[in-house]
């Protein structure tokens, strides 16, 4: 992950060039941010990356070899250049055993939780015997290896640039180290779309693998559709990517969530096209709104409309739909796709072809139920806050007795599994799951769909 500068002209500033050239005869690679071990195979277009010492089961081969060609360098479309998390998809090659994997470079915050930490939680909490079958765990990525550089930290850098020494606050300039882990290599669930009942028991498999992580404190913060994969080999899809995600104190399964407990203020992080309207506006990203599950549940809900309208059979759909999404601001993100839920709704936005209309239609009627429960819980939180304010001066003062918490919990989960996309044949063994494990243990009941739904 190199370091990235700002061109300049050299015919006008050639002080800079001796400059520069100056330190490209005093530095090595790694002086410059460029990884030691990965290097570049010349001629052949290659990358090539010993993994002995990163590799989780610790194999008696003497290298674990990576190689990868720079073409499938898969970069996200969202995030900053510098320390965006990139993708390189190859083989890795133990005792001549070669496997098809994806490695991943990314630049967390040192205080962040690694993505081990979350899987290895997952399975503590996941591991009694009422888990022999449908264990959350079958829908995390496998981690084949995972190293951290803490040569390349960025606290003392930014520490030596400042002019006062006594103005580093490592919290606020939030150090950063590079982290690389390797995985099977996963499709995107979007290539599922040859096949849509596959596709929706497999997305409505990681929105039940995502509620248990919520039920035990994980979580996940950036539900998108880079996450949502699909493993060829075990047939399972697989919720991937926990850099942004939180670990919030969880006394034990079947007890609901009590106080402030999410991530806020800054840690209002993911991507934007999927994040909750509520989370993309100056407000939120100022800190000042509290991150909920409903939020991840919009989330969830933005995606699905998202590869039902861009993919048909497996591939992107021509034209580019819902292209403008992607805006430069998140107040003009949130107002694009706000606009096209509004023509779903109404009947304006034309129905994509190859979906049919016993999951258009639904997904549809979906979004009305998500805007109107959204409307709601807000109503609700504001209520609140006037109820407290002013029954102190006028005890009488009505409260309807509506708590947030009803809206934005999990508890939460019983008037949003009534939206008609959850009544899909394929949601069902979920729903199921979601009943007897989430919503039994808190005393909660699946409530029957209102006809206005």
């Amino acid at each position: 992950m190199p370091l990235q500068l700002t061109g300049f002209d050299f015919l006008k500033n050639p002080h800079y060039l001796f400059l520069f050239l100056f330190c490209l005869q005093r530095f090595k690679d790694e002086h410059w941010g460029f990884l030691p071990g990965f290097a570049e195979l010349v001629g052949k277009g290659d990358k090539i990356l010993d993994l002995k010492d990163a590799w989780v089961d610790n194999p008696n081969a003497e290298t674990v070899a990576f190689t990868g060609k720079e073409a499938d360098m898969i970069k996200h479309r969202f995030g900053l250049g510098g320390r965006a998390t990139g993708v390189l998809y190859g083989s890795v090659d133990v005792a001549g055993t070669p496997t098809d994997v994806a490695v991943k470079l990314s630049w967390p915050e040192k205080s962040r939780p690694r993505e081990k930490v979350f899987i290895d939680k997952a399975k503590e909490e996941f591991s009694g015997p009422e888990f022999a079958t449908d264990n959350p765990c079958d829908y995390l990525p496998t981690i084949l290896a995972a190293k951290e550089y803490p040569e390349f930290e960025s606290g003392p850098l930014l520490q030596a640039v400042l002019q006062n020494e006594e103005d580093y606050e490592p919290i606020k300039l939030a150090s950063r180290i590079p982290y690389l882990i390797a995985m099977p290599k996963y499709d995107p669930i979007a290539s599922l779309t040859k096949d849509l009942t596959t596709f929706l028991a497999a997305f409505f498999a990681l929105f039940y693998c995502h509620a248990m992580l919520w039920s035990v404190g994980i979580r996940h913060g950036d539900i998108s559709d880079n996450n949502l994969m699909w493993d060829p080999k075990t047939q399972k899809p697989k919720l991937c990517d926990f850099d942004l995600s939180h670990l919030c104190e969880k006394p034990r399964r079947g007890v609901e969530e009590v106080g402030p407990n999410g991530p806020t203020g800054f840690s209002n992080t993911g991507t934007w096209i999927f994040m909750a309207a509520e989370l993309l506006d100056d407000d939120a990203m100022a800190g000042e709104v509290k991150r909920v599950y409903r939020h991840e549940v919009e989330a969830f809900i933005a995606v699905l409309v998202w590869i039902i309208c861009r993919y048909h059979d497996g591939k992107l759909r021509g034209g580019n739909p819902l292209g403008h999404w992607i805006q430069q601001s998140y107040l003009e993100c949130n107002a694009k796709r706000r606009r096209t839920f509004n023509e779903i709704i109404k009947g304006i936005f034309p129905q994509p072809s190859g979906i049919p209309e016993d999951i258009w239609v639904p997904l549809c009627m979906a979004l009305d139920s998500m805007r109107k429960h959204s409307g709601e819980a807000v109503a609700a939180q504001y209520n609140q806050v006037t109820y407290k304010r002013f029954v102190a001066y006028d005890p009488s003062y009505a409260f309807d007795g509506k708590s947030p918490e009803d809206y934005n919990a999990l508890r939460a989960l019983p008037k949003i599994l009534t939206w008609p996309i959850f009544k899909n044949e394929a949601a069902q063994r979920f729903i199921g799951l979601v009943d007897g494990r989430i919503l039994k243990p808190l005393g909660l009941k699946l409530e029957v769909a209102r006809p206005s739904d």
